[in-house]
């Protein structure tokens, strides 16, 4: 059994298997969970679960969630029109390796920064907390019919200041197994398929402009390739590199 992520950004995958009775699909932490203990083969998990149970996971080589450089979903909101040079930014439970990249790239921007955390998932909600509020999936996805400010996509800045491409979740096993990951493959290829219909039931169910959805499905890309290696080697130094200086954040926590 595989268990993919039930965001939007893997709706086209999750069309692109032939056998739908193969594969079911939950949040990242319900599939780390559901991999650890052995209820399925094949898990997506966030790439920073990954990092955080590398001793326990074999990270496979197939379906991932990255993009190139811009992603739509994971961006940086605020009523406010720009960045200030000390900010405090609410963060919603499901956005850890986002929460990484923003954190990486307002360092090396030179802004002062403090995170909140929060149940909360809604723009409205995460912006009473805190003048800034990182979103990512539906919920990010959901401000584009708004007139709220969106000042960063994350994965753009990420990409643009480090040089490599941001990849928000990986496939992976128990480490004692080594799964056939065929019917995951093909999935990926026939996933190209199923981007524009995608699109449509996107911009419908959240009454966002179909040239957003169409442009977002775009740029979601799952095939694993060396920018994807590389990605999570720079990564891994850098959440090794936190972890040992002890830098607040909710991974480490």
């Amino acid at each position: 059994m595989i268990s993919i992520i039930d965001f939007a950004h893997s709706d086209p995958l999750y069309l692109g298997f032939e056998n739908k009775a193969i594969v079911v699909r939950n949040n990242p932490f319900k599939n780390l969970d559901l991999v650890l203990s052995g209820d399925v083969q094949i898990g997506m998990v966030s790439l920073v679960s990954y990092l955080e149970n590398a001793e326990s996971l074999r990270l496979l080589k197939t379906a991932n969630i990255h993009s190139l450089n811009k992603t739509i979903s994971t961006i940086l909101i605020s009523r406010a029109n720009r960045l200030k040079k000390e900010i405090t930014v609410a963060i919603t439970s499901n956005t850890r390796t986002t929460e990484l990249y923003l954190d990486l790239v307002l360092s090396r921007l030179g802004i002062d920064h403090k995170f909140v955390h929060s149940d909360r998932k809604e723009a409205d909600d995460l912006l009473s907390l805190a003048e800034y509020a990182l979103l990512n999936g539906d919920e990010a996805l959901a401000v584009y019919r708004t007139r709220i400010n969106i000042l960063m996509d994350v994965g753009s800045a990420f990409a643009r200041i480090f040089h490599i491409s941001p990849v928000y979740a990986v496939s992976v096993s128990r480490i004692e197994e080594d799964p056939d990951t065929a019917a995951l493959d093909s999935a990926v290829v026939r996933s190209a398929e199923f981007k524009r219909e995608c699109a449509r039931s996107l911009a419908d169910r959240l009454k966002i402009p179909g040239t957003v959805a169409e442009d977002y499905y775009k740029t979601i890309l799952y095939d694993y390739d060396t920018h994807v290696s590389e990605t999570i080697e720079f990564v891994k130094k850098a959440y090794e590199s936190r972890a040992r200086d002890g830098l607040s954040s909710s991974m480490f926590r």
